[in-house]
C-alpha cells in the first residue's frame, strides 16, 4: 500500500522532471530542494540520485544509439572513479558543509545554465565527483545529438556507480531505495509529459524558465538553513 509520503515522492518527481525536461539533467536539480520540504536531510541526496538513475536509464535507451564509442571508452573510467570519490566525500561530509557547496552549485548553474564543457576526461571526472557528492547533475542545454547520446550513457554509468558506492559506504538503506524508486516513477512520468508538452517552446523561454526554477530552488535551500 502506498502511503502519503510515497504519493508526495511520486508527485514531486513528476513535477521536477516535467520541468526538468527543458534541459538535460535538470530534473534532479528541481527535485532535491523540493523533496527537502518533506524528507530527512541525510537521505535526500541518495533518493535524488536513485530517481535520476531511473530517468537516465530511459534516456539512455532513447538516445544511446547516438553515443560516440570513442568518447565512452575514454570517459567511462573517469566517470566511475569520479562518482565513487564523490559518494565517499558525501558519506564523510558534514551536512552544513554539504549545504554550502549545494548552494554554490545551484548559484553557478543559474548563471551558466547554457554552458556545456564537453565530454573530455577532465570535465567528466570533475562533473562525476560533483554529482557523486551532491547527488545532482549540472545543466547542459547546448549539446549536439551525439554528445547527448554519450552524455546519457555516462550519466547511467555514473548512477550505477553511485548506487553501488551508497551501498558500500552504508548510505543506502531499504527505505532510501524505496523512496528513490517512488520518486523515479514520478521522474519517468514527468519526463514523458515534459517531452509531450514542452517540445514546441522557444529556447529563449526555456532558458528563462530554467533560470527561474533554479532561483526558486536557491530560495528553498536558503530557507532550509535559516
Amino acid at each position: 500500500m502506498l502511503n502519503i509520503q510515497d504519493f508526495m515522492l511520486i508527485i514531486s518527481g513528476t513535477f521536477a522532471w516535467f520541468t526538468g525536461i527543458l534541459s538535460a539533467g535538470s530534473g534532479g536539480l528541481i527535485f532535491l530542494p523540493v523533496s527537502a520540504l518533506f524528507l530527512q536531510t541525510g537521505i535526500i541526496t541518495p533518493v535524488t540520485a536513485i530517481a535520476s538513475l531511473l530517468s537516465d536509464s530511459e534516456k539512455m535507451l532513447r538516445y544511446g544509439n547516438n553515443a560516440c564509442p570513442v568518447v565512452l571508452k575514454a570517459s567511462i573510467p573517469f566517470t566511475i572513479v569520479g562518482a565513487g570519490l564523490g559518494v565517499f566525500l558525501f558519506s564523510v561530509s558534514d551536512l552544513r558543509v554539504y549545504a554550502v557547496f549545494l548552494f554554490l552549485f545551484y548559484l553557478a548553474n543559474s548563471v551558466y545554465s547554457h554552458k556545456f564543457y564537453g565530454l573530455g576526461r577532465i570535465p567528466v571526472f570533475f562533473g562525476s565527483v560533483i554529482s557523486g557528492y551532491l547527488g545532482v547533475t549540472a545543466l547542459n542545454t547546448s549539446m549536439t545529438r551525439e554528445e547527448e547520446g554519450s552524455f546519457f550513457v555516462l550519466c547511467f554509468m555514473r548512477g550505477i556507480t553511485m548506487l553501488s558506492a551508497y551501498l558500500m559506504f552504508g548510505v543506502l538503506t531499504a527505505d532510501v531505495l524505496i523512496y528513490g524508486i517512488m520518486a523515479g516513477i514520478g521522474a519517468l512520468a514527468g519526463g514523458y509529459l515534459g517531452r509531450r508538452y514542452f517540445s514546441g517552446f522557444q529556447d529563449r523561454f526555456l532558458r528563462f524558465f530554467v533560470k527561474a526554477s533554479l532561483i526558486a530552488c536557491i530560495v528553498i535551500i536558503l530557507a532550509g538553513q535559516l
